[in-house]
């Protein structure tokens, strides 16, 4: 349980920036209007980043919904709700994008990145742009009868009074958020972080239509929370593992350039693991590494890991003499080796079943061993470079001592 709630960590910078837009909100309400005057324009300046950044990294998810709020925005003017007299476009586009965004929202979040505008891509950008063309009809008064059935109530008004959002709308905030909150909670990721903060801040903005500044305000905060979301993925993708989820190579790099002083470098390899992937498959091999990894990032007394390449992994102890972390390497191997691991049965279906029928024939268990060599830093060992060569050598060792310990 404590896991699960652990992954909705994402959302708390997403969930940050749409409290400070709407402080900022309240405050610019008793404040002269010349002194947020540049709020007007900061949502563009969010706009041009997360385009930028999404183009170049290309991340269509990012790129596509960014192109519908900037769209949303410009052909908005002043917006307002039904009945209090302002111009029938606004309402027209108001009740448009307020559909559009939280439904494209949904719709990228499921679907698998494609690109911006190459390949496959060429078919989101024809269909973004349809989109685009559906707003700016809407804005032009274009599309009357389209915008009187998307402002339809098919429900009672009084549990919807507390908002101006068409019933349809709040419907699709709700579903959207609903969606990705569940695929937080089962399975964590930055993006689905941050696209649930872009439709918060889009709802609020909606909501709070009487307020000249409030879209400009809340979409300065989408825009930026879709550029860090950028950063954040690019930084994933360059020095996370995707299938361990633990840093990887580059990161192990420039932590060691960080290192000083005395430390501890271990380096840890899995038992027979060629042998294993030839009898059980690659698949089953990747469940493995999995399996270990977990283990490893439970590492206790400060120790850092990352997956070195194959089914080497690397930890690091900072601050640590080979006595101190040779005590949490045992333990992290004794553990390893306790754990056993279930071999999945050829006939496994693809998805879960309705039904769950228990297994004909125990299932078949085996447990997974490894072997670990461990250095210091001080002495001949003047590099983190040499460390790890000397930490490496002690791993041989193990193996040649018959593998599942730890040696230095």
């Amino acid at each position: 349980m404590k896991r699960n709630i652990k992954n909705f960590i994402p959302l708390a910078l997403p969930a940050g920036l749409v409290l400070v837009a709407w402080l900022l909100l309240q405050r610019s309400q008793s404040a002269p209007s010349t002194d947020y005057g540049i709020l007007k324009y900061s949502s563009f300046a969010a706009f041009t980043a997360s385009l930028f950044l999404s183009y170049w990294f290309n991340r269509s998810c990012i790129f596509y919904i960014t192109v519908i709020l900037a769209a949303s925005q410009l052909l908005m003017g002043r917006l307002a709700p039904p009945g209090t007299g302002w111009p029938l476009y606004s309402h027209q586009v108001y009740t448009t994008a307020s559909l559009l965004i939280p439904v494209n929202i949904l719709l990228f979040s499921l679907v698998r990145e494609r690109g911006v505008i190459w390949g496959r891509g060429k078919l989101w950008a024809f269909f973004v742009l349809g989109q685009v063309l559906l707003i700016f009809g809407a804005g032009m008064g274009e599309t009357p009868g389209l915008v009187n059935d998307l402002s339809a109530a098919p429900f009672s008004p009084e549990f919807f009074s507390l908002t101006p959002l068409p019933q349809l709308s709040l419907i699709a905030f709700a579903a959207t958020f609903f969606v990705l909150i569940i695929r937080l909670y089962f399975k964590p990721s930055p993006m689905d972080g941050a696209l649930a903060g872009v439709l918060l801040a889009s709802a609020l903005a909606f909501h709070y239509v009487n307020s000249h500044l409030a879209v400009p305000v809340f979409f300065t905060a989408a825009g930026t929370i879709m550029t860090v979301a950028v950063l954040q993925d690019s930084y994933r993708k360059a020095y996370i593992d995707d299938l361990t989820g633990l840093p990887g190579r580059r990161a192990l790099t420039e932590e060691l350039e960080k290192l000083d002083g005395k430390y501890s470098i271990a380096m840890l390899d899995i038992d027979h693991f060629k042998k294993f992937n030839d009898t059980y498959g690659h698949d089953v091999g990747d469940e493995v590494l999995k399996l270990i990894a977990a283990g490893i990032r439970n590492v206790s007394g400060g120790g850092k890991p990352f997956r070195y390449g194959g089914e080497e992994f690397t930890i690091l102890f900072p601050g640590r003499k080979i006595s101190q972390a040779e005590h949490h390497l045992e333990e992290l191997r004794s553990i390893i080796a306790r754990r056993p691991f279930i071999l999945r049965s050829d006939n496994r279906p693809p998805s879960k079943p309705k039904r769950v029928s228990p297994p004909k024939a125990p299932r078949k268990k085996v447990y997974i061993t490894v072997s670990i060599g461990v250095s210091e830093s001080g002495g001949r060992l003047r590099t983190a470079g040499e460390v790890v060569k000397a930490a490496d050598e002690a791993l041989y060792r193990a193996k040649d001592q018959g593998r599942n310990r730890v040696s230095r």
